[in-house]
């Protein structure tokens, strides 16, 4: 369950509802089920950054340096034009160290949206992402990450970024 072969493909898939999303190496579809035809469509739906233009998420994590371990809460606003810009807070490092400054907080970054998949650029760093639903995009999922993992402010891997704005 959740593997299936697209035209000869491996693929894994997911269902919420009347929808299926489908997902191969090369694309992500939407495929929307009529339970009374017993039919399905593609839904269609715009997977560029319109998907989380104007959209706020936000994680609390942990994260360790050589200092200790420490909890960062970091914030994702995705403006329009490409735009990203992370904050980031942790008091106890902060508390510990004097100041908290990861590479990726506090400056402009780029952010691209293909299928479900986001990546960002910003302040020497790179980080992927998926979206887990496009229909709802309620929460994101870091897939991968340029820091290393005792980078001051450092998410792992499957950090979990849920929204709290829409515009």
């Amino acid at each position: 369950f959740g593997n299936a072969n697209a035209e000869g493909v491996s693929a894994t898939y997911i269902g919420e509802g009347d929808f299926v999303f489908v997902t191969t190496p090369a694309t992500y579809t939407v495929y929307q089920l009529s339970r009374e035809d017993m039919t399905y469509s593609v839904y269609n739906i715009a997977m560029d950054n319109t998907l989380v233009e104007g959209k706020v998420y936000t994680a609390t994590y942990n994260f360790a340096t050589n200092q200790g371990l420490y909890e960062a809460t970091s914030t994702i606003y995705f403006d329009v034009n490409g735009v990203v810009i992370i904050r980031s807070q942790s008091e106890e490092y902060k508390s510990d160290n004097g100041s908290y400054a990861p590479a990726f907080a506090n400056v402009q970054g780029t952010y691209t949206v293909k299928n479900n998949q986001i990546s960002i650029s910003i302040g020497g760093q790179s980080f992927a992402f998926s979206i887990e639903n496009v229909l709802k995009c309620n929460s994101i999922v870091c897939g991968s990450s340029s820091m290393t993992d005792t980078s001051v402010g450092y998410f792992a891997i499957g950090t979990k970024f849920t929204v709290v704005e829409q515009a």
